[in-house]
């Protein structure tokens, strides 16, 4: 491809529920154009939109979210990859002024999707950790 053009939009906004539970929403419309065969460009959706919602609890010790992620269908190579949308979840807690444990679950739905065609993404998986920060709260004066 010698050039190509990609334009569009995205919005995105926040609105406070309450004090501690707050609701997050985006949406990208793209357009993309190979410019030597006209065509979009491939694995480029032209609708994208995230939802979510999360909510500090015990007083802002800790976080729970619930993000909800839709991707338009797309050209690729040999086809077009079906639209998707998929549910995630993470929470985080403060243990202590230097430490945060803090966890997700991805594809909480277990829907199957593709991100390039002929390969499936992972089914619903966890990961977790700490975080732990040295020093953060020392001062030398």
């Amino acid at each position: 491809m010698a050039r190509a053009f990609t334009g569009g939009v995205e919005l995105s906004g926040q609105v406070e529920i309450d004090d501690d539970t707050f609701f997050t929403a985006s949406y990208t419309n793209t357009k993309t154009r190979d410019e030597s065969t006209q065509l979009p460009l491939l694995r480029r959706p032209r609708h994208k939109f995230n939802l979510g919602l999360s909510r500090f609890i015990m007083d802002q010790q800790g976080q729970v979210s619930l993000n909800y992620r839709y991707v338009g269908d797309r050209s690729d190579f040999g086809g077009t990859l079906d639209e998707y949308g998929v549910l995630d979840a993470s929470a985080w807690w403060q243990l202590s002024e230097d430490i945060r444990l803090f966890g997700r679950v991805d594809n909480l739905t277990d829907t199957s999707y593709q991100n390039v065609l002929g390969y499936q993404t992972a089914q619903i998986s966890a990961y977790g950790g700490v975080t732990i920060e040295w020093g953060a709260g020392d001062s030398d004066e």
